[in-house]
């Protein structure tokens, strides 16, 4: 008894982190929509979404959660015309004008 056995062609594409890469990049590029890079690189508009998403959540995860605060010293920040004689904060503009 010979059984017919038939096997599933897998039609799902794999894609390379390079190609990955590149249409994301794509993408970000200004005034480009998403769809329009699906179309060219003849993909579906959501995996190209999907790709963004991760990439997006990677770079946050990669960026700083804050920023360092920098402290003059009263010297230097008078020389930079940022504090008066008196410790208050000043534009540049506003030394120049007569009181």
């Amino acid at each position: 008894m010979e059984e017919d056995v038939k096997v599933r062609v897998s039609r799902r594409r794999r894609h390379s982190a390079e190609f990955k890469a590149q249409a994301v990049q794509a993408c970000m590029q200004l005034g480009v929509s998403i769809a329009a890079v699906a179309l060219h690189y003849r993909m579906n508009a959501n995996l190209l979404r999907r790709w963004l998403k991760a990439h997006e959540e990677r770079s946050a995860a990669l960026a700083p959660q804050y920023f360092p605060r920098i402290s003059l010293s009263n010297s230097m920040s008078r020389s930079l015309g940022i504090l008066d004689r008196h410790g208050t904060f000043r534009r540049r503009h506003e030394e120049a004008l007569p009181r």
